[in-house]
């Protein structure tokens, strides 16, 4: 799955306040504050703080490069 479609689909499933992202040896960490995430079935779900670790597929084409 694409970086961008994840990105898409976290934006609009996940409503918060990014604190800290960083990118190191091509794996990416975003810190968000105070997410709401909206489950399938409508249901509204909330934390104080989530980590959400990236990290890129051995497979994986970078844009613009084949």
């Amino acid at each position: 799955m694409c970086m961008r479609l994840v990105a898409w689909r976290l934006i609009h499933l996940c409503q918060g306040h990014l604190h800290t992202y960083r990118l190191c040896d091509d794996v990416w960490t975003f810190i968000v504050k105070n997410p709401n995430f909206k489950m399938e079935s409508n249901e509204m779900v909330s934390a104080q703080r989530i980590k959400i670790i990236a990290c890129k597929n051995g497979d994986a084409v970078e844009a613009g490069k084949k």
